[in-house]
């Protein structure tokens, strides 16, 4: 299980000035700077159960169920 909770993951890219957040299984976090992706690099690739947990954190109960129905989800925080 991840240690770093969705908001540190959002204060680092408020830190780094990121323009987008990207938490997909699979992957470390990853934020886009300046044009660039660029992944969290202390941080290993996220479980599925990582993913949802960082997700259900910031999101209010529509979000999530759309999540859920769709398994995408575009939002802004």
């Amino acid at each position: 299980m991840i240690s770093l909770k969705a908001f540190d993951i959002l204060k680092i890219g408020v830190e780094r000035k990121a323009s987008d957040i990207y938490i997909k299984a699979g992957s470390p976090p990853a934020l886009r700077v300046t044009g660039t992706v660029q992944f969290l690099e202390d941080c290993p690739p996220l479980t599925p159960q990582d993913t949802a947990q960082l997700a259900r954190e910031i999101m209010n109960d529509e979000q999530w169920e759309e999540l859920n129905r769709t398994h995408e989800i575009d939002m802004a925080f």
